[in-house]
């Protein structure tokens, strides 16, 4: 379903550009003030102690061990595509393996997405993807800065194996403040309201309506077989808000709150070459989560602070389809299988196939409760030392109901059977213990020599399911960390600043495998573990006169042990379950980032990957196309899927005029790993009525040279911005945007599907999904007071 909803979301995009010049945006402003400062820092102070909300972006940015993005270099790189996507830009930082424009979920210097951890103000977030993956849930407009902790970050947090992304969100300022902006398919509306000196709300949302370029496209004359099919037009809806409450001098509250929803619906009725089939698909996602901060001061010199979160998933997916009619057998089946027909279907050459149903639904209901606390002291202006702990418990509850029509080849037939089958299945899921303590020690000050933090984190895991009867305790695991920071060379005739970094550390999560534990999956309770990583990474940092920087970073990860898990299912009603945890791997290389920011005509930064990752499943095939659940291959070092050897990023903006700013964000990848197949190929299969059919396959098998061809698409945006009003208080933007405007100078080719009734291949290949056809153009105007 995944890669039919994904050729589903680019078709519709693609509709922007014939459709955008029918739309006409209102353009109309009262005359009032605006200020650049969006925000007003909140400040607590001890006497020894500074406490800041709203932290200082730059000083997050650590050489070896993050990089960070403020609200300012986000306003224009996330704000090009019909949808704006704070992932957009981080997506250029580096080492972030470029990853298509329709999947927003990155690999951080070789690891598996899912390896990554997403944080917001604090809160682990369960899915912060909309559109199965295509964009986030992290709006540009709501966003204050992302820290991309692609190093050895601190022992603060846990739960990542290949990277923490920390987005914080806009703290309310002390004016009244807001944004409007509407672009071709949407509209956000963000609105700061402080109520008292010590309590204001921070709240706004998105809407989309795509309902416009569908109807524009068919008023003049349009048809896709995907716009015919759209009963629901995609959409994303989002609501966000933020309060904050000062009740003491020394105490600080803050609560956030979020809610989003996505979704699609198609219907189709087609008949082709006698084949006629019919589908009725409908799919939501909506998540949501509630998190109240706490911050106090309660000494000169010593800070607590504590979190209670909660964050709420519901996936509901219905899918129904049939196909019947009159198919034809080729020649070379007739030669090759024709005694296996009746006298017949011979003379007849082709046999009639009655309907044939197939259905599926699908509910599920993840939550997940977070606790932590932290106290912090200061020992003295160069050294700190905190403690903390955390738990977190997740459950995930699934009801799915399948009817579908599945092969089997018994022993000693010439063919296989193909024959209906139903599956069910109503369960609470496991209840998902992690708790984790932690402490640290940071030393050093922004004028010392050194500089670094030293940590330990403890992490446990429990999981438990009162309704299966089953119980397993991993043993805690030690992840050890530790940082350090040499400058010995500040404010000379070239150079602002010269540093190195040097970082290692033990990282652990828990695979998704293992939180859907179950007995038939045979796992021995002193086997069970988390995946665990050593990561060790060695850099430098070099900050220019007038605002240049330059950072270089060598890394290797080595993975102490991964677990895979795999299916048996040559008895589609008997499939067994086989977990290991001895999976291995590497990942290594290097990436570089240059960059000049406050630039009178222009700024902007180049950022560079090299990316060398190998795993390796050890388990002795029980037949040759067997893999992992996750279709990774079996017993042989391998790259995976979204592995890329180099990702090149570009992003400049040209200030050539006053008032307008020229952005062009540019990337070039090479390719990712293709499988090798073979030609389609048909043989026959018996239905319960005893009519031999023809079907149709290939075989393919990982190959370890073969690659997709390069992927390099480049952005543009023209913005004209301008104060208006005689108290300035009033800022009014206007900007178009095009994402991937030289698409159809190179095509690079993936492997294309193909129908297994008739053998014919479809039109749209399976990878390179970025690739759809023409330009996507956006519109927008933002008005902010």
């Amino acid at each position: 379903m995944g890669g039919k909803m994904n050729q589903v979301f680019k078709l519709f995009i693609a509709l922007g550009l014939f459709a955008s010049s029918f739309f006409v945006h209102a353009q109309a402003a009262q005359e009032a003030m605006q200020s650049d400062d969006n925000f007003d820092d909140i400040i607590m102070e001890g006497e020894g102690l500074t406490l800041e909300q709203t932290a200082d972006s730059e000083k997050e940015a650590v050489s070896g061990v993050s990089v960070v993005m403020d609200k300012e270099q986000l306003k224009t790189t996330s704000q090009i595509g019909l949808v704006e996507d704070v992932m957009s830009s981080v997506q250029t930082m580096p080492g972030i393996t470029f990853n298509g424009n329709w999947n927003s979920e990155p690999s951080i210097r070789g690891g598996y997405p899912r390896e990554m951890q997403t944080v917001l103000d604090g809160v682990y977030i369960l899915y912060p993807w909309h559109w199965g993956g295509a964009y986030s849930i992290f709006n540009p407009h709501m966003t204050d800065s992302v820290k991309m902790s692609n190093g050895v970050f601190s022992a603060r947090y846990g739960q990542a194996l290949s990277g923490l992304m920390e987005v914080t969100t806009v703290q309310p300022g002390e004016e009244i403040h807001f944004d409007f902006n509407i672009t071709s398919i949407a509209t956000d509306l963000f609105i700061q309201l402080p109520v008292t000196n010590n309590f204001g709300v921070f709240a706004g949302g998105k809407i989309t309506y795509i309902e416009g370029y569908i109807g524009a496209y068919k008023m003049f004359g349009g048809s896709n077989e995907i716009t015919d099919a759209l009963k629901t037009v995609p959409y994303i809806r989002d609501f966000y808000t933020k309060i904050y409450w000062n009740p003491a001098e020394k105490l600080n509250l803050t609560f956030n709150a979020f809610y989003g929803s996505d979704g699609v619906g198609l219907e189709t009725d087609d008949t082709d070459d006698g084949e006629h089939t019919t589908s009725d698909f409908d799919f939501s996602m909506q998540t949501a989560f509630a998190a109240l901060n706490a911050k106090w001061i309660p000494s000169d010199n010593t800070q607590v602070k504590a979190l209670a979160s909660y964050n709420w998933t519901f996936e509901n997916l219905t899918y129904s389809g049939t196909v019947d009619g009159e198919f034809k057998y080729n020649d070379d089946f007739l030669e090759q299988y024709g005694s296996l027909l009746s006298d017949e279907a011979r003379t007849r050459k082709k046999y009639q196939l009655n309907t044939q149903n197939e259905s599926q639904k699908e509910r599920i209901i993840a939550h997940q409760i977070q606790g932590k606390i932290e106290g912090e002291m200061e020992l003295n202006a160069s050294n700190r030392i905190a403690v903390g702990a955390e738990e977190m418990w997740s459950r995930s509850d699934t009801t799915q109901k399948m009817h579908g029509w599945n092969e089997q080849l018994k022993k000693d037939s010439p063919y296989p059977d193909f024959y209906e089958i139903d599956y069910s299945i109503k369960e609470k899921g496991n209840n998902v213990f992690k708790s984790a303590a932690y402490v640290l020690w940071n030393f050093g000050t922004e004028t010392s020599v050194f500089s670094g933090e030293t940590g330990l984190r403890i992490d446990e895991l429990n999981i438990r399911n009162y309704n299966a009867d089953l119980s397993l305790d991993a043993k805690p695991v030690f992840n050890p960390r530790a940082v350090l920071h040499c400058t010995p060379w500040r404010y000379t005739d070239y150079f602002d600043k010269v540093s190195f970094s040097a970082g290692c550390g033990l990282f652990s999560s828990v695979p998704m495998e293992l939180i859907v534990a179950s007995k038939d999956m045979g796992l021995k309770e002193s086997d069970v573990s988390p995946n665990r990583a050593i990561f060790t990474v060695l850099g430098t940092e070099l900050k220019f006169n007038e605002d240049w920087n330059f950072k270089l970073e060598g890394y290797y990860k080595h993975y102490l042990n991964r677990m895979f898990t795999v299916e048996d299912d040559t008895d589609p009603m008997d499939i067994k379950l086989d977990s290991r945890f001895n999976g291995k791997g590497f990942t290594t290389g290097f990436d570089l980032m240059l960059e000049k920011k406050n630039g009178e005509k222009w700024d902007g930064y180049l950022s560079y990957s090299f990316v060398m990752a190998r795993f390796k499943n050890p388990y002795t095939k029980l037949y040759d196309d067997q893999t992992t659940n996750y279709g990774d291959p079996l017993d042989e070092w391998y790259y995976p899927d979204f592995h890329r050897f180099h990702t090149l990023n570009a992003v400049a903006n040209f200030k050539f005029k006053e008032h307008w700013t020229f952005t062009v964000k540019g990337t070039f990848a090479t390719g990712t790993p293709k499988k090798d197949s073979s030609s389609i190929y048909c043989y026959p299969a018996k239905l319960e009525d005893g009519t031999v059919i023809q079907r149709y396959t290939r075989n393919s098998f990982y190959n370890d040279s073969l690659r997709t061809q390069i992927s390099c698409p480049i952005d543009i945006r023209l913005g004209y911005k301008k104060k208006v009003g005689k108290s300035s208080r009033t800022t009014l933007e206007y900007y178009i945007g095009a994402e991937n405007i030289f698409l159809n100078l190179y095509s690079p080719k993936g492997e294309k599907g193909f129908n297994s009734r008739t053998g014919k291949e479809d039109d749209n290949t399976s990878s390179a999904n970025f690739n759809i056809g023409i330009p996507m153009i956006s519109l927008g105007l933002k008005i902010s007071y």
